[in-house]
C-alpha cells in the first residue's frame, strides 16, 4: 500500500468509527476512499461488530467455579514467586489488589503476555491496557511478546510452510509456575471471559522438574530479543500503526469488559 494511501487510512479511522455508529458527518472524500480501500472496508466491518455489541447485555453465566477458586488459592499461597504466561490479560475485580499485596509480601510476580503488535484480540488487549499502569505500579513485572522474535527461525523451522507467508508470532499458552514447584497448564486465560462465560479446563501439578521446564520455556519467551520489558516509562504500543491503536482506544470506551 502506498504511503499516501496508508496515511489516509489512518486519518479517516475516527470517521469510520462514527460511520459505523450512524453518526458520521458527510465526507465525500472519505466515502470515495472507503469504496476503493479493502483495509478500510475491513476496519468498518470491525467497527460495526463493536457497535452491535453496545446494547448487548450478557446473560448471567454460571460456569463451575472450582477451577478459578483453586487458582486463586494457589496464587494466594505463593511465598516467593509467580511466573505467568497468558495471551489475554484482563484481571477480574480484586486481581490487581491481590498481586499488589503479594508483592508487598516479597513475592516476585512476572507476567508474559502479548503486545499490541502480536495480539490477535484487540478487545482483550484494550482491557489489559486499561489495567497495565496499575499492574506496573503494583510492582508486577510485565513482558510483552515481540511478533518478530529472535527465535523466529526456530519456531518456523517446525512448520516450513510458515516462512512463505511472513507470519506474525504471538503467545497462546496459558500457564503459571508458583514457587518453582507448582504449575498450572490449561485453557484458562486471565480474563473475565474465562472466569464468567467459558467452560475451561486445567491441571495444577506439584512437580519441581515440570515446574523447572515450564519456567525455562517462559523465561526464554521473555528474553529481550523475544519480548519487550514494559515499564511505567515504556510500552511497545508505538510499534503498531495509528489505526490499530485507535481501535484499542475505541474499545476502552465501550462497556464490554464482562465479555472480553
Amino acid at each position: 500500500m502506498p504511503a499516501e494511501q496508508s496515511n489516509l487510512c489512518d486519518e479517516i479511522q475516527p470517521w469510520l468509527a462514527a460511520y459505523a455508529l450512524g453518526d458520521a458527518e458527510e465526507g465525500a472524500a472519505a466515502r470515495a476512499h472507503l469504496a476503493e480501500c479493502p483495509r478500510c472496508q475491513h476496519d468498518l466491518q470491525e467497527y460495526r461488530l463493536v457497535a452491535g455489541m453496545l446494547p448487548y447485555s450478557a446473560p448471567e453465566a454460571l460456569p463451575r467455579p472450582e477451577l478459578r477458586y483453586q487458582l486463586i488459592e494457589a496464587v494466594r499461597a505463593a511465598k516467593k514467586s509467580i511466573l505467568i504466561q497468558s495471551p489475554y490479560l484482563v484481571l477480574p475485580e480484586g486481581g490487581v489488589e491481590l498481586f499488589a499485596q503479594l508483592v508487598t509480601q516479597g513475592v516476585r510476580i512476572r507476567i508474559s503476555t502479548n503486545s499490541l503488535a502480536s495480539t490477535d484480540n484487540i478487545p482483550a488487549f484494550a482491557g489489559y491496557s486499561s489495567q497495565r499502569s496499575d499492574l506496573l505500579d503494583a510492582g508486577v513485572e510485565v513482558y510483552e511478546f515481540n511478533p518478530n522474535p529472535a527465535m523466529r527461525d526456530q519456531l518456523a523451522g517446525k512448520y516450513p510452510g510458515l516462512a512463505k507467508h511472513d507470519p506474525v508470532f504471538g503467545l497462546h499458552a496459558k500457564s503459571m509456575v508458583i514457587d518453582d514447584e507448582t504449575l498450572f497448564i490449561g485453557t484458562f486465560n486471565l480474563d473475565p471471559r474465562s472466569t464468567n462465560l467459558n467452560t475451561e479446563v486445567g491441571v495444577l501439578i506439584d512437580n519441581r522438574e515440570l515446574a523447572r521446564q515450564l519456567t525455562e520455556s517462559i523465561e526464554r519467551d521473555i528474553q529481550p530479543e523475544n519480548s519487550w520489558h514494559t515499564t511505567v516509562d515504556f510500552n511497545p504500543d508505538s510499534h503498531v500503526d495509528f489505526g490499530k491503536r485507535f481501535k484499542v482506544w475505541m474499545f476502552r470506551l465501550l462497556p464490554v469488559e464482562p465479555v472480553l
